[in-house]
C-alpha cells in the first residue's frame, strides 16, 4: 500500500515514525563518519586541554581558578578572586594563568571571567588543537554535517510536502498538523547533526573518564595545596564538582552549579553535546590515548 493514499491520521503516525527512521539514520550515519579508528595525537597530560574538550573555555577557566587558588596564587573571598600579594602572572607557566592573574591582579568577581577577551583568547590554542584533532568540528567536519543534514531534509521535505499537494488537490486543506511536525523534524535533524563534539571527541572523554574513575572514587583522599597535579586532573576530567573533602569546599561555592553536573562530558558543557553510545573500544583507547599524548485539526493531513 503507498503509504501517501494514507487518511490523516494514518498518514500522520506513518510521518512521525518516518522522521524518527530517518532522523536515527542520520545520526547514525554522523557517528560513523566521524569516529576515527585510530587515536588521536593530543597531549593528555594537560589537564586544561581536557577541560576544554570535555566543557569549553568556561571550563578551562573554573579549573585554572580552583588550581590558582590551591596553589595560594590567588585568594578568595566569598564569590570574589583577587591575586595574591606574592603572586606574580611570571610565577605560572600556562598562557590561561598568566591571564587569570593579570586579570584578578585587583580581584573582582568570579564570573567576570567569563566575559573576558583575554581570556578567551588565551583558549584559543586548545581549541586550535582539538580541531586539527578533530575531536571538535573543523570546517571539513561542519561541511560534511551540513550535506548530511540538506539530505534528510530534502528526504523529509519531499514525502512531506508531496502529502500536502495531494491533499490540496483533492480539495483538503487540514494540513496544519503536517506542516507543524515536518518543522519539527527539521529541528530535530538539525539539533543532532551539529553537536558540540564529534564522535571521536565523545569517545575520548568517555575513554578518559575511565582512565582516571579510580582517581575520582578517592577524590576525599586528594591533598590540597597544589603539591600534587591529581586535584587538577580530577577537575579537568570530571568538572570542579567532583573535588571532594573540606580543603576543596571552596570550589562549590565559587561555582555552585557545578556540583549537580559533575561526570559526563554533557556535564559541563556550555555548549552542548551529542549522546554518544561509544565505548573505550569504540574509538580510542585509554591506553594508546595516553601514551602517544592521547496537519488542521484531527483530521490530520488531508486524509
Amino acid at each position: 500500500m503507498n503509504p501517501l493514499d494514507l487518511a490523516g491520521p494514518q498518514f500522520l503516525l506513518f510521518y512521525t515514525f518516518f522522521a524518527a527512521v530517518v532522523i536515527a539514520g542520520l545520526v547514525f550515519w554522523r557517528r560513523r563518519a566521524e569516529l576515527s579508528n585510530s587515536s588521536p595525537k593530543i597531549d593528555l597530560s594537560d589537564p586544561y586541554l581536557i577541560a576544554y574538550l570535555r566543557g569549553g573555555e568556561k571550563e578551562v577557566l573554573r579549573v585554572a581558578t580552583v588550581t590558582l587558588i590551591d596553589r595560594g596564587l590567588l585568594v578568595r573571598t566569598g564569590r570574589q578572586i583577587q591575586r595574591a600579594e606574592n603572586a606574580s602572572p611570571d610565577s605560572v607557566r600556562r598562557p590561561i594563568e598568566q591571564a587569570l592573574l593579570k586579570k584578578y591582579a585587583r580581584g573582582g568577581e568570579v564570573s567576570w571571567m567569563f566575559e573576558d577577551n583575554g581570556l578567551s583568547k588565551a583558549c584559543e590554542p586548545y581549541d586550535a588543537t582539538l580541531r586539527r584533532a578533530r575531536l571538535l568540528p573543523d570546517e571539513y567536519v561542519n561541511q560534511r554535517r551540513l550535506v548530511r543534514l540538506v539530505i534528510a531534509s530534502f528526504v523529509l521535505c519531499g514525502v512531506g510536502f508531496t502529502k500536502v499537494i495531494i491533499a490540496l488537490d483533492a480539495g483538503r486543506s487540514n494540513v496544519g498538523f503536517l506542516i507543524v511536525l515536518m518543522i519539527a523534524s527539521l529541528v530535530v535533524a538539525t539539533a543532532v547533526s551539529f553537536p558540540r563534539l564529534t564522535e571521536s571527541g565523545e569517545a575520548m572523554i568517555e575513554d578518559v573518564q575511565s582512565l582516571y574513575s579510580g582517581l575520582r572514587d578517592r577524590a576525599g583522599l586528594l591533598n590540597p595545596g597544589g603539591a600534587g597535579i591529581e586535584p587538577m586532573m580530577l577537575a579537568a576530567v570530571f568538572g570542579v564538582g567532583a573535588l571532594a573533602g573540606p580543603s576543596f569546599s571552596f570550589a562549590n561555592g565559587l561555582f555552585p552549579d557545578q556540583k549537580k553536573r559533575t561526570g559526563g562530558s554533557c556535564g559541563s558543557g556550555d555548549g552542548g553535546c551529542g549522546s554518544s553510545g561509544s565505548s573505550c573500544s569504540s574509538g580510542s583507547s585509554c591506553g594508546s590515548s595516553c601514551g602517544g599524548g592521547c496537519g488542521g485539526g484531527c483530521g490530520g493531513c488531508g486524509g
